[in-house]
């Protein structure tokens, strides 16, 4: 039902009879397959002395089909976003929008996906361009220098929240508090590293450890490697995977782990080359290996072996002590 209904919204349905329901208006019903929708009326028929309703979502091009009043649980006239309240049966703008939207199919559809494909377009050809080396460079000669690193303190909790759309998320009724107890709480959720320009975060990344007794998780993680995508191809990604690695081995982590999409080509390029190597872990390949078969994508783990800072390492060659960075005494 998008663009008037999205994900995460809360609907407010009110119990009507079916009489009453008029072409436009959006209905709750049970569909044939005996899930629960919330689509647009298109016509509406009698058949005998029942009444039936033709259905389609907003965005789509396809009809539902016709339904039986029977199957009607109600007529949705408002949704919460956020902390807005949107009611449908009120506003002559919003109300007109509607209609308009529904008189004029298959218009309304038609730039709904146009804009979505011009999207996804730009974004094919974007990533395109960010793969050059030209492109790389003149980046990062023109936006390193105004870039600055650090880990994130309790006035980021609102930027955070945004950057990783906690907001989508209904069962958070203040999306900050998530990013806030993480970061009020450091010893015990890790640490946040933010990548920012004039007070906009451009880039994030987590670093955890979990309880000992957690099997599927051992050492420390790293979760939630991200950069905007006009800003990728320019060493953000890197820079924050460093000062989290780091960080990480000042804490005296022997590992660093990480979960990585195998078609995700450009992650896995960076971790590859940053060190990283893929390796099994028993208790989390099982899960790793069901959540395959459910979304058709795999995921794997990458882990990288971490000397802590107050390591002292040696070579010893002839009789004579060298340093070396590859071996680890203790």
């Amino acid at each position: 039902m998008y663009p008037f209904m999205r994900d995460g919204d809360i609907l407010t349905i009110q119990p009507v009879e079916v009489a009453p329901l008029k072409v436009g208006d959006i209905a709750f019903y049970r569909t044939s397959e005996k899930r629960l929708a919330a689509h647009r009326v298109v016509d509406k028929k009698h058949q005998g002395d029942k009444v039936m309703l033709l259905m389609r979502g907003d965005s789509v091009f396809k009809n539902d089909g016709w339904i039986y009043s029977d199957k009607v649980l109600g007529k949705v006239v408002g949704i919460q976003r956020d902390k807005k309240f949107i009611q449908f049966d009120q506003g002559v703008f919003l109300r007109l929008i509607m209609c308009l939207w529904n008189k004029l199919y298959p218009i309304g559809p038609f730039f709904f996906n146009g804009t979505l494909k011009g999207k996804r377009g730009l974004s094919w050809v974007l990533r395109r361009v960010q793969s050059l080396k030209i492109y790389r460079f003149v980046a990062r000669k023109l936006i390193n220098g105004k870039i600055s690193y650090r880990i994130a303190t309790e006035r980021d909790a609102s930027g955070v929240s945004r950057f990783y759309g906690y907001k989508r998320l209904p069962e958070i009724e203040d999306p900050a508090v998530l990013p806030e107890n993480q970061i009020q709480n450091q010893s015990d959720y890790g640490y946040t590293f933010i990548a920012c320009k004039r007070g906009t975060i451009l880039g994030a990344a987590e670093i955890t450890r979990f309880p000992d007794d957690e099997v599927s998780y051992p050492d420390w993680w790293l979760f939630g490697m991200r950069v905007r995508i006009p800003y990728r191809g320019i060493g953000i990604g890197k820079e924050l995977v460093r000062r989290a690695t780091e960080k990480a081995s000042g804490e005296g982590a022997s590992r660093l782990n990480l979960m990585v999409y195998e078609k995700n080509k450009a992650a896995m390029n960076l971790f590859h080359k940053m060190g990283f190597r893929q390796i099994s872990i028993q208790a989390l390949d099982e899960q790793l290996e069901e959540e395959a078969k459910q979304t058709n994508q795999q995921r794997i783990i990458l882990s990288k072996e971490l000397y802590p800072k107050n390591a002292i390492t040696v070579r010893h060659i002839c009789g004579k002590t060298f340093p070396n960075r590859n071996l680890l005494v203790l």
